[in-house]
């Protein structure tokens, strides 16, 4: 299954299934693609090349966004798969805890980059909300919340993983990281919602 050939019909038909994938963290990669494609469109919309020059990477973070949601999907399949396998003697124990160790970490990484991705695109908004097309502020505002949730999403999928990992080193490093995305996140976010609402409303809002 290839998520981004699906048509947004199909989509929503196998987010609402049964079946465990594709879930929250191809959601997530999904909506940091729609971001990066918000805030190209809005980019396109706005005279003079100040901003053009941020095409390039945000073509490139809707195809790396598109990628991981895509992978997400993958590497909680191989998670089931692992803990799948038979476990009826020492031997067959060990093989099948390492490989669950190892689809988890895989896992965990996906949701931790689609992370980056979202971050990178919240600093692309930041000076977009400022000089981008005036008519179309609530566009970026809209591109900001869905990098935010990619954010969030990963966030809350690289938390859920880390809880199984046995591995300290690689959960400490891991939820650094994740945890100062995340309050990264939370001020560029808050910023840009602020602008947001001034221009749209006359408010000043601290």
């Amino acid at each position: 299954m290839n998520l981004p050939e699906l048509r947004i019909d199909q989509l929503l038909e196998k987010l609402a299934s049964s079946a465990p994938t594709p879930g929250g963290g191809s959601v997530a990669g999904l909506a940091a693609a729609k971001a990066a494609s918000l805030l190209q469109m809005v980019v396109g919309l706005t005279k003079g090349d100040t901003l053009q020059q941020l095409i390039p990477e945000l073509k490139q973070s809707k195809e790396e966004a598109l990628a991981l949601a895509n992978e997400d999907s993958q590497a909680f399949e191989k998670v089931m798969r692992a803990y799948r396998l038979a476990k009826n003697t020492d031997e067959e124990i060990k093989e099948r805890r390492g490989q669950i160790q190892s689809a988890l970490k895989a896992a965990t990484i996906i949701p931790l980059q689609t992370m980056r991705v979202g971050l990178k695109l919240l600093k692309i908004a930041t000076p977009v909300v400022e000089q981008g097309n005036p008519n179309a502020i609530s566009d970026v505002g809209v591109a900001g919340l869905l990098a935010y949730s990619a954010i969030k999403g990963g966030y809350y999928n690289v938390l859920i993983n880390l809880q199984s990992i046995k591995d300290q080193s690689m959960v400490d490093s891991t939820e650094q990281e994740a945890t100062q995305i995340f309050h990264q996140a939370d001020h560029l976010a808050g910023k840009i919602e602020k602008r947001i609402i001034n221009e749209l409303t006359g408010n000043k809002i601290d």
